[in-house]
């Protein structure tokens, strides 16, 4: 008699469990977005604010910066969503009066997005791109890059690997606010964890600076072309690499 009380009992929590689990509320819709700091100027961050300043959500976006060459992933929810960025230095303002970028982004779930915040804080200039990662099984061993010229007023660069002719481009033609798509390269222990590619000027071929991309095997990275190529310039030419996973 004890042992069918016992399994009457195991019966009725096992059918209180399934009940929680089909009951509860679906999880919230969200997308991935990336926003990247291409402000040469903004040496002190930027603060990007998704929403209102008075829902308790965003409280948390004010203690994060994004430095010079930096990005970082958020999570904005379906559909329309306000997005506020203001330099780090600065305090925010009921009104968004302060904001060096302030409008509106559209968003699907499970999609993935980049904005690269480039110009100047006196004038952002904005490229937002959805993204297609590309997937590299373990069997494969190989790495993926893109690049994207965020340079301010430039011409069109191309790309070659360090050691090659400039007329063996890996990339070409790569104007202001233009995005690549994405080369596969081998990710075996023979290559020694990266490759160093050359920046040319597209017209003339000449070499205008040079980059290591230090890769993880089975992912993808995003080499992000900024400053000025102007001799003297205040900012010159600056590449770095932000992770697409």
């Amino acid at each position: 008699m004890k042992q069918l009380i016992i399994i009457s009992a195991l019966i009725a929590m096992l059918g209180v469990g399934s009940c929680k689990k089909t009951t509860g509320l679906p999880p919230t819709a969200i997308a991935s977005f990336n926003i990247v700091n291409v402000i040469p100027d903004a040496v002190n961050g930027v603060t990007p604010i998704f929403g209102t300043l008075d829902s308790p959500y965003h409280y948390a976006d004010l203690y994060n910066s994004i430095y010079y060459s930096g990005s970082f992933n958020y999570a904005p929810e379906n559909g329309v969503n306000s997005l506020a960025i203001y330099q780090s230095t600065d305090t925010p303002t009921a009104k968004f009066d302060n904001y060096i970028f302030n409008g509106n982004i559209t968003v699907k779930t499970g999609a993935i997005y980049s904005l690269f915040l480039g110009g100047d804080t006196s004038k952002v200039d904005t490229l937002l791109t959805q993204d297609i990662i590309p997937f590299y099984a373990p069997s494969d061993s190989s790495v993926g890059i893109r690049f994207v010229n965020m340079s301010t007023g430039s011409m069109p660069f191309s790309v070659t690997l360090n050691g090659n002719p400039a007329s063996q481009t890996e990339f070409s033609n790569i104007a202001y606010k233009g995005v690549t798509g994405w080369n596969k390269y081998p990710g075996t222990s023979a290559v020694g964890g990266g490759y160093t590619f050359v920046l040319r000027d597209q017209a003339t071929g000449d070499s205008l600076t040079s980059f290591t991309w230090n890769y993880t095997l089975y992912r993808s990275n995003t080499i992000v072309v900024s400053g000025s190529e102007a001799v003297n310039a205040t900012y010159p030419l600056n590449l770095f690499q932000m992770n697409n996973y």
